[in-house]
């Protein structure tokens, strides 16, 4: 009777353990990515890595939370994201915008060309502003 208790309790045990999804269990999921901006003839580029949430040296982008909001917003597709209203003067000093990472465990990436920073700005919000 007593073998039958504890392989009971056990069983329970395994299950729960099993059977818990990884939030109430206490992990967090980090997302990573590089954001990289170069100019369109490739004779320039800079790039920088974000983690959401940022680890315990804090962020190296300049608007690291408002930038993992924003991605966080969209589930890490900048596809879905909504331009923000602002208008922007016809300048001309085209830009290639990329990302690439992970987003939930799984693989994200993405690139566009601009016209300018103020469009690139405006359909990316702060994610591209380091």
């Amino acid at each position: 009777m007593r073998v039958r208790s504890v392989l009971t309790a056990l069983c329970a045990a395994v299950c729960a353990a099993v059977l818990t999804p990884p939030a109430a269990v206490g992990s967090v999921t980090v997302n990573e990515y590089t954001l990289t901006l170069s100019g369109f003839d490739h004779t320039w580029s800079r790039a920088i890595r974000l983690r959401c949430p940022a680890g315990p040296e804090g962020h190296y982008h300049p608007r690291g939370e408002q930038a993992c909001a924003d991605l966080a917003g969209v589930r890490g597709n900048l596809d879905r994201m909504r331009p923000s209203p602002t208008r922007c003067a016809p300048e001309y000093g085209r830009l290639v915008a990329t990302l690439s990472g992970s987003y939930a465990g799984r693989s994200v990436g993405w690139n566009r060309a601009f016209r300018d920073e103020c469009t690139l700005y405006t359909a990316t919000h702060a994610v591209f502003r380091f």
